[in-house]
């Protein structure tokens, strides 16, 4: 028997040998001046749009592009258009911090990047849900191993460093930091960009 695998998803994830520090000095003053922003965070605090010019950012925002433009060629879309990255936020969830389940509208590629987190997962993992509902159709008491397939959900832990890259359409959500160590990280979309 042939089995075809279709409609696929991904999660790229990169490790980036990069200097947190100014951003995150960034961050928790952006935060001690501004009120959160009310998306999908819950107890944590999101800022506003940065100016994608911030110096301090540079570095990251340049690797976000270039990663960007890997996954545009990778997934099939047109070489000679260009995917780059058009806002970003950051984001610090402190103890009892979460996202709620959630997708990023009007964007192809979206993603975060840990400043600051915890490998344990103790910190919050990132959960992103399985598009074709699995768990509605098959319970768990019925699966032997999960597989792509049969998967509920697929789970990453914040850690340092770390910059993860998905399809905006994924849905996702962030579970509660129950450590007393703040969850920091930049969130962002992309767009292709066509020119006329």
């Amino acid at each position: 028997m042939q089995i075809n695998n279709i409609f696929t998803s991904f999660i790229a994830v990169e490790y980036l040998d990069i200097n947190n520090q100014e951003m995150i000095d960034y961050t928790l003053d952006l935060k001690s001046k501004n009120k959160s922003v009310e998306q999908s965070n819950r107890v944590g605090w999101q800022s506003g749009h940065l100016d994608l010019s911030l110096s301090m950012f540079q570095p990251l925002f340049s690797k976000i592009n270039i990663m960007a433009q890997k996954l545009h060629s990778d997934i099939g879309l047109k070489k000679d258009l260009d995917n780059k990255l058009t806002t970003a936020w950051v984001n610090v969830n402190n103890k009892s911090g979460f996202n709620v389940q959630h997708r990023h509208l009007n964007a192809c590629l979206s993603g975060t990047y840990y400043l600051k987190g915890v490998e344990s997962g103790a910190n919050g993992n990132i959960v992103f849900k399985n598009p074709w509902i699995v768990d509605y159709h098959v319970p768990d008491n019925c699966i032997e191993e999960y597989t792509n397939v049969t998967s509920g959900a697929y789970s990453l832990p914040p850690e340092a460093g770390k910059l993860i890259m998905f399809p905006s359409w994924l849905e996702h959500y962030v579970e509660a930091n129950t450590t007393d160590i703040d969850r920091i990280s930049l969130s962002f979309d992309t767009k292709v960009h066509v020119y006329v």
